[in-house]
């Protein structure tokens, strides 16, 4: 679901840029990672 949510606000604000496809958005791919991280430390902290 926020996978979803992440994607459709990606294409709101290359819309919004007016950029279409020209590069892959550095604050997108910096999410992703950051969410990953996010997932992956969220796993192993103690419960």
């Amino acid at each position: 679901m926020t996978q979803r949510r992440r994607k459709k606000e990606e294409g709101r604000r290359k819309k919004e840029e007016g950029r279409g496809r020209e590069l892959p958005t550095v604050p997108g791919q910096l999410s992703q990672v950051n969410y990953q991280l996010s997932t992956i430390n969220y796993q192993l902290l103690p419960n």
